[in-house]
């Protein structure tokens, strides 16, 4: 049997062999996107533009039942292996799971001339499973051989994978249309990116985290002028620093994870004792607002980077002003130091990353930005190569010792204001206000994933340090944590 879905709103059933029609199936108001054949072949499955999907008999040719849920178009329909589940896409930005039964409740003579479906106390097909909510059109969906994932394709050109097995809501992971090309990727366990926990706060938009450097504790900070810490493995809240006057713009741990420096949008930072929850110094000096800061590797030194053009550099154990770095000719937004701590980048409004050295204060490097607003900058592990990002939307990498441009990483739609190095190096994560996180392969530069499981831009991205957590903090006020498994980069 060949099935047909069409224009006119009917399915039709054909004889393969000889050619010839053997039943016309009426019953949506619309046209019919979409048909599938259950495993046993007792089952036909149609979706069309009246959001039903139908079930029919396939041998009768009769209706056994119409499933209503969907409130746009159903343009794709699929059945699990097994023939238990049915999935279906609509154009209302959901993927509906089905429950299918052994048994389903055939035609009774009462409706079967005006082909409505009927009802029945006894055991039928159709009880919706659950809907997984998706931000675009889904356009077509399938499930992996083994049953466990469920894919569903979107008018943006992503594909994503769901966890079915697990009954979870969980987005798994984001496909671009390049990753099909460039890594052959295949839907397994293995190569899921998994969301862990959805922290949420009791402020608002979350606009800089970081992980403790025993990757116990991820600390965040946002517009409610606080700071949040939180416990990772159980994603739960463990304490609230308050003490900021204003939004927390940037926080850093210390390297031995007792101290955190914050900043806000004043003319000093504070320094706190974690483990006490208490506010122990405050460092002054700049002259208007401070926009970001960083411990040195070795923990002696602390860097900030202030609108009033300047990077100052500060001993951490007494909050002594040791360097004021002047070359900037506009706000400085970021800092960062390279792994063995030696040198200090930074990004300013002014087209610039400038390098600068520590011991000495002296700048080594001005690299002419082709963004304009440097929002974020960061070594890799290698202590070579460097990554910034701005409002060009697009990420930069840097050979810091030549000082030269190594390439440029493009697919973001809006400005890019986090850039983070997975601790091995392999993968750079960055954070858009187009709502997205993008992985790339820092080894060939293409994109590798990209997480779209957000409604607003993301400001923050960072990884645990044992590179198994990607976390990341936006504008909706919540920080997500993702379990990365970078071991599948291929």
């Amino acid at each position: 049997i060949l099935a047909s879905g069409g224009a006119d709103g009917t399915v039709r059933l054909w004889d393969a062999a000889a050619g010839t029609l053997d039943h016309t199936l009426e019953g949506h108001d619309g046209d019919v996107h979409s048909v599938v054949f259950s495993p046993d072949g007792q089952i036909l499955a149609s979706g069309g533009a009246d959001g039903t999907i139908r079930l029919w008999d396939a041998a009768a040719g009769t209706l056994d039942h119409a499933l209503e849920g969907h409130n746009g178009d159903v343009h794709s329909v699929a059945f699990s292996p097994d023939g238990q589940i049915l999935a279906s896409g609509s154009l209302d930005g959901t993927l509906r799971l089905w429950t299918m039964v052994a048994e389903v409740a055939r035609h009774t003579p009462e409706n079967q001339a005006d082909g409505q479906a009927p009802t029945s106390d006894s055991a039928t097909a159709g009880a919706l499973r659950h809907a997984l909510e998706n931000s675009d059109w889904i356009l077509s969906v399938a499930f992996s051989p083994d049953g466990h994932t469920v894919a569903s394709g979107s008018r943006k050109g992503t594909v994503h994978l769901w966890d079915a097995a697990a009954n979870t809501l969980a987005l798994s992971h984001t496909l671009e249309a390049e990753d099909s090309v460039e890594s052959d990727v295949e839907i397994s366990a293995a190569s899921t990116f998994a969301l862990r926990h959805l922290l949420t706060g009791p402020g608002g938009d979350v606009r800089s985290i970081a992980f403790s450097p025993d990757g116990h504790t991820l600390a965040s900070g946002g517009l409610d002028d606080t700071i949040n810490l939180w416990d990772v493995a159980a994603g739960t809240l463990r304490d609230t620093l308050e003490g900021h006057a204003d939004y927390v713009r940037s926080i850093a741990f210390s390297p031995d994870g007792r101290t955190l420096a914050s900043v806000g949008r004043n003319r000093n930072f504070g320094l706190w004792d974690v483990v006490e929850g208490t506010l122990q110094h405050t460092l002054e000096g700049h002259t208007y607002w401070v926009t970001s800061v960083a411990f040195s590797p070795d923990g002696k030194t602390l860097a900030s980077s202030g609108i009033d053009y300047t990077v100052r550099l500060w001993d951490a154990d007494t909050g002594t002003l040791r360097h004021t770095l002047i070359g900037h000719e506009w706000s400085v937004l970021s800092v960062a130091f390279s792994p063995d701590g030696h040198t200090l980048v930074s990004g300013g409004a002014d087209y610039t990353v400038r390098l600068w050295n520590v011991d000495t204060g002296t700048l080594l490097h001005t690299l002419p930005s082709p963004a304009e607003y440097v929002y974020s900058v960061a070594f890799g592990p290698d202590g070579r190569t460097l990554a910034s990002g701005g409002d060009d939307n697009m990420v930069h990498l840097w050979d810091a010792a030549a000082g030269t441009l190594l390439g440029t990483l493009e697919g973001h739609a809006g400005r890019v204001y986090s850039v983070a190095f997975s601790p091995d190096g392999r993968i750079l994560a960055s954070g858009s206000d187009d709502n997205t996180v993008r992985l790339w392969n820092t080894a060939t530069g293409t994109l590798h994933h990209t997480l779209e499981d957000y409604t607003y831009g993301i400001r923050s991205v960072a990884f645990s340090p044992d590179g198994r957590i990607l976390a990341s903090g936006g504008d909706d006020g919540t920080v997500l944590l993702w379990d990365v498994a970078v071991d599948t980069l291929e």
